[in-house]
């Protein structure tokens, strides 16, 4: 019984501990951000010019009349002038005038992000507490090994 109770002692006393394996944790987490940004503009429109120069002529009455078109140009957005003279009356249609156009739209900003954490463990090296106490059980395990052969031969010797 003695022997059992030794045998189970010092079996007991060469098993180690070791802590579980901390399994490397990972978590992913995806994220789409919308962002949108109102924005507006003025957009100015210069202005823009047409021309018609024409040579005059009158007769012996006083009326006047077109005797010939020298140039008639036309502008960006401008038509060729509109001429039209009549009883004296010389009439030239053509107006066009600077402009500012208000424009509002929004901007849409789509950003996806895959945000991934991994935890890895690590381990922290021993104090000098801890390298103290190991060699001291290491010590002591021997000096009971050394024990346990010295009963075991003398036990066996005497009989």
């Amino acid at each position: 019984m003695k022997r059992t109770i030794i045998a189970a002692c010092l079996l007991l006393s060469m098993l180690s501990c070791r802590s579980a394996k901390q399994p490397i944790l990972t978590s992913k987490q995806a994220k789409t951000i919308i962002k949108e940004i109102p924005r507006d503009s003025t957009v100015t429109i210069p202005a823009d010019r047409s021309s018609f120069r024409a040579e005059l002529i009158s007769d012996q009455t006083g009326k006047v009349a077109i005797k010939e078109v020298l140039n008639k140009q036309a502008g960006k957005r401008a038509k060729a002038p509109q001429v039209h003279l009549a009883d004296g009356l010389l009439q030239v249609d053509c107006l066009c005038d600077s402009a500012s156009i208000y424009l509002n739209w929004k901007e849409k900003h789509i950003t996806d992000m895959l945000q991934e954490t991994i935890y890895v463990p690590t381990e922290k090296p021993l104090s000098s507490w801890q390298q103290t106490q190991i060699w001291l059980g290491r010590s002591l395990m021997m000096l009971m090994g050394g024990l346990f052969v010295i009963l075991a031969l003398s036990n066996y010797r005497n009989r």
